[in-house]
């Protein structure tokens, strides 16, 4: 179709790619988006609406705040479980080896910490 959504063989309703996702309903290009995923994920501490705005070069702090807003609203499952019993957390590195550093110090590496608790039964409760 011109406006860039498919139509379902089946039923023939129109439908977006981007559908049920975060990027549902917004005039913001994808490109742009995905930029903006790639920095909310990449950066260490997180990323502001206006370091955001700047990075992008949009025009608008609430456009850049709102995006923030959707990508954080799906980082929480609601009604998930705390963990319970015994929990695990370990600790890795992960990047490029550099020479002459070891571990953690070198430069570009990321650290990963995750979490999970130990159920009595084989499968893992949640990660």
């Amino acid at each position: 179709m011109a406006d860039g959504r498919l139509r379902c063989t089946a039923c023939g309703q129109r439908t977006s790619p981007t559908a049920g996702t975060v990027l549902d309903r917004t005039r913001t290009p994808l490109t742009v988006w995905f930029t903006a995923c790639w920095l909310f994920a990449s950066q260490k501490d997180g990323i502001s609406a206006l370091s955001l705005k700047r990075q992008l070069e949009i025009g608008s702090y609430q456009t850049a705040w709102a995006m923030l807003a959707r990508l954080r609203s799906v980082l929480v499952r609601p009604g998930r479980e705390r963990l319970r019993g015994e929990v695990e957390v370990d600790e890795s590195y992960f990047g490029g080896e550099e020479p002459g550093l070891t571990g953690g110090r070198a430069r570009g590496k990321k650290v990963l910490s995750p979490g999970w608790s130990i159920p009595r039964q084989a499968y893992l409760s949640r990660l």
